[in-house]
Parts: structure tokens; sequence; C-alpha cells
């Protein structure tokens, strides 16, 4: 699915994009007092805005490529939901809200990824407190009744219920997971990243193992997308961790 997610949004999985008349920058340009360019979009927005840039070989994607696809991912999940009667009673409305616009605060600093975030408590808490200032400001831009349109996601927002919060934690993790096990595949982010992406994608499907039971759309994104993937690439890892021994 990452690749299908890649050739879709970004045109090419891997290239650099030259054409950054997006979705995000339009809206910038939409949006009166933020102006064209301006606090959404532009070179100083999300969509100027690289992803992994302190990791060498790593597909080139912005922060506004990373949104729609798991916007993308976080809509089919509640799709999924939905196939079962929605027994969680989610909100998708609010779920895919904050799926399309989860990490403007980075607009305010740099992309720092889910592991950098949870690393420890004091990195959540640290990150919890920066993302929801960065966030007001960001929306700061927008006309004050507008602003509630586009609220903090739940992992620093507490007004969501918990089990809106577990969702959007999985939905995290499986964006992560598929983009960790593709760079795997492509095999351009050397030994070391290799191993240890594809040792953190283990450590996250432990996670998704045990908040499967609550979800639907998570067993089946662990089933039919996350393991097939992890296990084929077990062999080629292997390789790489021998290589990293000599």
């Amino acid at each position: 699915m990452e690749r299908w997610l890649r050739q879709t949004i970004n045109g090419d999985a891997g290239a650099r994009l030259t054409n950054t008349n997006t979705i995000v920058n339009r809206l910038g340009e939409m949006l009166g007092n933020v102006g064209a360019g301006g606090v959404i979009a532009g070179k100083n927005g999300t969509d100027g805005i690289a992803r992994w840039a302190p990791y060498p070989g790593v597909s080139f994607e912005t922060v506004t490529h990373h949104l729609l696809k798991q916007m993308i991912i976080t809509h089919i999940m509640l799709k999924i939901e939905e196939d079962h009667e929605n027994p969680r009673e989610l909100r998708a409305d609010k779920l895919l809200s904050c799926a399309l616009t989860h990490d403007l605060s980075e607009i305010i600093g740099t992309d720092v990824n889910y592991h950098q975030k949870n690393k420890n408590a004091n990195t959540r808490v640290h990150h919890k407190r920066r993302d929801s200032l960065a966030h007001a400001q960001v929306i700061s831009g927008l006309r004050p009744e507008w602003r509630s349109y586009i609220p903090a996601p739940p992992d620093i927002n507490d007004e969501y219920p918990e089990i809106e919060k577990l969702f959007w934690n999985c939905a995290e993790l499986v964006g992560y997971c598929l983009f960790m096990l593709e760079e795997v595949r492509l095999g351009n982010i050397g030994n070391q990243h290799m191993v240890s992406f594809h040792d953190d994608v283990q450590k996250y499907i432990t996670r998704l193992e045990e908040k499967s039971k609550a979800f639907a759309s998570v067993r089946e994104f662990l089933d039919v997308e996350i393991l097939p993937k992890w296990q084929r690439l077990a062999a080629k890892v292997e390789k790489a961790r021998d290589k990293l021994k000599k």
C-alpha cells in the first residue's frame, strides 16, 4: 500500500518533487489573511518541510505528502470500522480532520517523527507542550470563528475521548510501519537503518497486536499489509545485520 500511496501523492515513489502546486499551497492562497505561501503553504509551510531529513538515503517526501497519505490510511481504517458497524462509535469527521492537519505544528520548528516524539516520558511531555503551542499559533492565522474547525490532534488534545486517542495512535503506527517497511524494501538507507527500521516495526507490531482487540481495522492492516511485508523482508534484513557484524 505504501508504494501506491507514494505513486498517487508524490507522483514517483522516492523521487524529489519540483511541482509544489499542491492542495495545501492552494489552501494557503484561499485563506485570505495567511496569504499565498504564508503560514500554511509555501517554502515555510508543510510543503517546504522535508521529513526524515537526518536519515541518509530515505525517500524524499514533505510533510504535505505525509498528511495526505495519513488521511487516506485513516479514511480506509474508518471505513473498515464502519463495515463492522463502528462498535467504538468513532467520529469519522473529527479523525479525518486531524489526519489532514495533525502536523501543522511542524511549520514552527521542523519534522519530528513518531519514534523521536515517543522515545520516553520526557520527550512525550516536551513535544506535547511544544506541538500544542505551535498548533495554536499556526491556526491563529485563520478567522477566529474557523479555528475550532482545525482542532489539535488527539495525542495533544485532551478533548478527544480515550477510545479515539487510542484509534489515532494506531493509525499513526500503521502509517509509520508502512513507511519504514517500504524504505527497507527499497534498500537505499544503508544496513544500519535497514536493521533498525525493521526492528522498530517489530516493536510496533507488538503494540498494534495488543490494540487490534479494540479495532477491526488494525487487525486487517496487520494481516494484509504489515505482517506479510515484514516477514518477506526478514531475510534481506538478516543479510544486512550480518554485514554489520563483519
